[in-house]
This record gives structure tokens, sequence and C-alpha cells, in this order.
């Protein structure tokens, strides 16, 4: 018989926590080869169940449907300060006792800690609840380092995304690591990311000279006839040499400058690297990139920081293929 999860929705309902619940658990997965789980939606309360973003969820079950489940799970909850109301605490707590699984995610945590689940144990809530979890329940103990937790027959979580990692711990433990992978990359997430890391790291903003490169790159296409040194360059941007060589070269996109050549560009390294107007013939080749021009780059559309470097190159600078022909944007630029 499949493992039985009943997933709670409530007015006020989290709709992207009660959405992961829904993509874990209520999502046939015929692919995977094992019995996946069952599952029914269970109205913690009566009267219409609005969500977040305007929607309405129509719940086929009450909350008597938490007898039959192996694993309840809580999607959040409307509100850390207002406590739950008692038939939903009640059947939580019998379900509990009778040995079913209980998963929080996110403000769901205040449900379980109002039911007294968490009392004496590890548990976790989203960072921005975490004081208030910790003045109003004291007896839980609290672990603010963590994206989940697992005490016992009780999982708490993080906020929002954190919820897929402990539901597909969930899965692990149900299922094995082979399985939760499979259902992770039809989710297009990471398969696994530890429990215990921290869930949040300040990260500080980059300097608003950062994105000086930027500008750079839209001048030097603009210019793009003359003759560009890395002092020129460094110049134009307003840095001494050494530092415009790294930032340049710190810039996730550095190869991916848009006009330059396609998808590889060969001339910015080589620029940076040498100080020379056109790229290095040591600049290696590959079939992706294709020949050499003259002036050492390659036959993909680009644009040629010294067009006529690139029409009359002597052979000191010349790549295998000594054909003389121009590059290919020098050539349109004619036309």
């Amino acid at each position: 018989m499949p493992h039985h999860v009943a997933i709670l929705a409530y007015d006020g309902l989290c709709t992207f926590e009660f959405g992961c619940a829904i993509e874990l658990f209520a999502l046939p997965r015929p692919e995977l080869g094992v019995a996946w789980y069952s599952h029914a939606v269970c109205a913690a309360e009566a009267g219409p169940l609005r969500a977040m973003g305007g929607l309405t969820v129509q719940a086929p079950h009450g909350l008597e449907a938490l007898a039959d489940a192996d694993t309840i799970v809580v999607p959040g909850w409307r509100d850390a300060a207002e406590a739950p109301p008692a038939p939903l605490v009640a059947a939580l707590q019998a379900a509990h006792a009778r040995g079913a699984r209980i998963c929080a995610i996110c403000s769901g945590a205040f449900v379980l800690a109002h039911a007294g689940l968490l009392d004496g144990r590890r548990a976790t809530t989203h960072w921005r609840y975490l004081e208030r979890l910790g003045r109003e329940f004291p007896q839980v103990r609290i672990d603010p380092g963590a994206l989940y937790v697992e005490d016992g027959r009780v999982v708490t979580s993080v906020g929002s995304a954190a919820g897929l990692d402990m539901l597909l711990h969930v899965v692990r433990s149900d299922f094995g690591a082979a399985i939760a992978n499979g259902v992770a990359q039809r989710l297009v997430i990471p398969a696994h990311r530890d429990g215990d890391q921290r869930q949040l790291v300040k990260r500080p903003l980059p300097a608003e000279d950062a994105n000086a490169i930027a500008p750079l790159m839209d001048w030097v296409r603009e210019n793009i006839r003359a003759g560009h040194t890395v002092a020129s360059m460094a110049g134009q941007a307003r840095m001494g040499t050494r530092t415009f060589q790294r930032r340049f070269k710190s810039r996730p996109a550095w190869r991916r400058w848009p006009g330059w050549c396609g998808n590889a560009s060969a001339w910015p390294r080589a620029c940076w690297r040498r100080g020379r107007h056109w790229p290095s013939t040591r600049w290696p080749t590959s079939p992706a990139w294709g020949p050499r021009n003259r002036c050492g780059a390659t036959s993909a559309p680009m644009a040629c920081l010294r067009p006529d470097a690139c029409a009359g190159a002597t052979s000191r600078h010349s790549a295998p293929d000594t054909r003389k022909r121009r590059c290919m944007l020098f050539d349109a630029q004619k036309k």
C-alpha cells in the first residue's frame, strides 16, 4: 500500500509552500518504477480557503483524513502571531501519538509548537521568525544554522525553497538516494543540500565602480577602428592598468562580449595578457572556433580591433591558414 501523505490547506494559505508539497507528493511519477505516494489535501478549517495570489483552494477532505496519513505536511502558516484552531492542534497531536511523521515548512513550525510537538526537540523556521519562536516557545531547541531539521518523527525547515530540500530528504528517507535524485532531476534542483548549513549568508554588494567594465565594452564597440591597448582601455575606464586587468579578468562574462566573437572571444584575454592590438597567435584554436584569420582571430563573426592589421598582417602574426582574407566584420563594414 502506498505511503499516504496528508497536505494541509487553510485560509490564507502560503501558495508556494503548498505547491512544494503538491509537486513532491501529488504528481504521479510512473517513470520511477516504485509505488509512489498517495495524497489527500485536507482543509484545516471550514469556509473558503483563500491562498496568496488571489487563488481559492477547494479541499476534498477535512481533518478526519489525518487519521489515515503516514506523513502530514504543514505548508507554512498564515500568521506566526496567530494560534492555530484547536481542532487542528488536536488532530496533529493524535496523528503524532499514533506514529505519523509531521513535517512543517517555514512558519508551519509555529503550528507544531502550539501543538507541543516541538517541546524538547531541535527545530528551525524562517530566519525572520527564529527570535519569535525562541521567545514564545523556550522549550524548543532552535537550530538557526540549518536548512531543515529532523528530530524523531518531526521535521521542520526554514523558509520557502528550503521546503523542497526538506521534502526531498523525506523522499530520500522513504525510497533511497537514487529515487530522490531522479525527483530532483525532474524538478531541476540540486539533489541534496545538506540540512546543516546557514540559511542566511550576507554578501556585500559590489562597489559602484565594479560595473565600470560594462560602459567600457560599449565604448570600445563604438570606437572599433581605434587602436586599443590595455593602457588605453584602463584610462577610458579611469582605472590603473593593474586594477583594470584584475576587474576585467574577474568578470564572469568576459568571454561573452556581445559583438566580438560569437560565443568565444579570443582577443580580450590575449589583450590584457600581452597589451597587443590583435589576438596572440599563441591563443589556442579549436574546431568550434574555426580557422584563424591573419590577425589571429577566428573566422567566426568578429569585431577586429585593428581591421588594418587584419588586412595586412605580416607572416610573423599569421595563423596556420595563410590565405589573405580580411576580418569578416571589416568586410561587412566596407559593404
